[in-house]
């Protein structure tokens, strides 16, 4: 399994980001709860950037009955109501990452 960023001259802003072969929109893929832009593979066990890719990226499938992670609205979302925010280009996920050490965050702020 090699991790890859993709080539220079990534998408424009109105493009589809939502068919992209990245992380950010692999069923594996967990984005972190308040840096979107990192997030947690659970296939392969790891950290990884939004934009990095492998061999083993996986669309990610909306059943009605589960629920989701919108990173966009930053809640958590049932199948029916993920389906609607694909379509308005909301990023849509199996779930959150949340970082064991976000306590440190914390106490830094005070």
């Amino acid at each position: 399994m090699v991790m890859s960023r993709p080539p220079e001259g990534r998408a424009m802003p109105g493009d589809d980001l939502n068919n992209e072969r990245t992380c950010r929109n692999c069923r594996f893929w967990r984005p972190h709860v308040h840096y979107t832009f990192i997030g947690y593979c659970s296939l392969h066990y790891r950290l990884t950037m939004e934009d990095y890719s492998c061999d083993s990226w996986e669309q990610i499938k909306i059943i009605d009955h589960e629920f989701y992670w919108c990173s966009t609205c930053k809640t958590r979302i049932m199948g029916i109501e993920a389906a609607i925010h694909l379509k308005e280009g909301h990023r849509v996920h199996k779930g959150a990452y949340i970082d064991p050490d976000v306590r440190e965050e914390l106490y830094s702020v005070f």
